[in-house]
């Protein structure tokens, strides 16, 4: 487990302020590290914990991960284990100090993993039709690049009403990724100029950006205290102002010294503008989490 015993032992007898005392020291100890953990074998004490658990995971904002204990490899194999347990132990079935399994107790794959727990969703992915607004929602000042008056507006109901209502109605974890093509790829640049960006990780894809953003974006790159995910995409047959852009970011990002920044630049072959996204999406998601568990492997250390 990837709890220690006490904190366990704590939310199986309903002890929510203790557990809860607990994450706060863990979280003080591991930051963004920290993950609480859900098993689901039929156990009651396991349905007491999941209780606490999920509430707390809600108040401290923190990421839930999903994990299955096995001991044999398939239900058909649970009586042979139980007596080959009592064997080794020296004890009987009817024994009332033995190890308590169940026949959830085996080696599970994802499609079972997914359906045990698919009332708590692993991710959500929203996407803003833009379809008779886009150049309204992405629009910005000439002077300064920033997004104003529809644009700014934009902006808002991002923050304001949609990423809020997201938070109200799911548990959201604390990782969450931007994606953005073209002129909206320079739109959610906007979101990573913020004292305390609300994304950890920007996928750029063939990107149209403001003049000044070429000044903006690898300044705030640079700044970054915490692990910042940066990836940015085009092609070989993409239009040549995406083109310039994406060749002039990428020469002011590499020369930056920041440990904490993850940048990654593709140039895919054969691909045009439109799609290009098609290729990029799924190799910036696979580079993104790569990245990410091998810094949290990296970082963390196991009490």
């Amino acid at each position: 487990s990837t709890a220690p015993k006490s904190c366990f032992i704590s939310t199986a007898q309903g002890n929510k302020n203790k557990v809860y005392n607990r994450l706060k020291e863990l979280e003080r100890l591991f930051k963004d590290n920290l993950y609480i953990e859900l098993q689901r074998h039929g156990l009651v004490a396991e349905n007491t914990a999941e209780k606490i658990l999920l509430d707390l995971s809600q108040k401290l904002d923190l990421p839930l991960v999903a994990t299955n204990d096995c001991f044999f490899q398939n239900k058909e194999k649970f009586n042979a284990h139980q007596v080959l347990t009592c064997i080794d132990k020296g004890l009987t079935i009817s024994s009332d100090n033995r190890r308590l399994l169940t026949k959830e107790h085996y080696l599970k794959d994802s499609g079972a993993m997914i359906s045990l727990f698919k009332d708590i969703p692993e991710a959500i992915v929203v996407g803003v039709n833009q379809v008779n607004t886009r150049d309204q929602d992405n629009y910005y000042s000439e002077q300064n690049s920033l997004p104003i008056e529809t644009g700014a507006d934009f902006f808002e109901f991002l923050t304001m009403e949609l990423l809020s209502n997201l938070e109200q109605e799911y548990r959201l974890s604390k990782f969450k990724v931007a994606v953005g093509h073209g002129e909206s790829s320079n739109f959610i640049n906007y979101f990573l100029l913020k004292p305390k960006p609300i994304f950890q990780a920007y996928i750029n894809i063939s990107p149209f950006l403001a003049p000044d953003m070429l000044t903006y974006i690898p300044e705030r790159l640079g700044q970054f205290e915490k692990k910042i995910f940066y990836y940015v995409a085009s092609s070989d047959n993409d239009l040549k102002p995406v083109m310039d852009d994406v060749s002039a970011l990428n020469t002011a990002i590499i020369d930056l010294n920041n440990e904490k920044l993850l940048y990654q630049m593709d140039t895919f072959q054969g691909t045009t503008h439109y799609t290009t996204p098609a290729h990029a999406l799924p190799t910036a998601l696979e580079s993104i989490f790569f990245a990410l568990a091998n810094s949290v492997n990296a970082e963390t250390t196991i009490l």
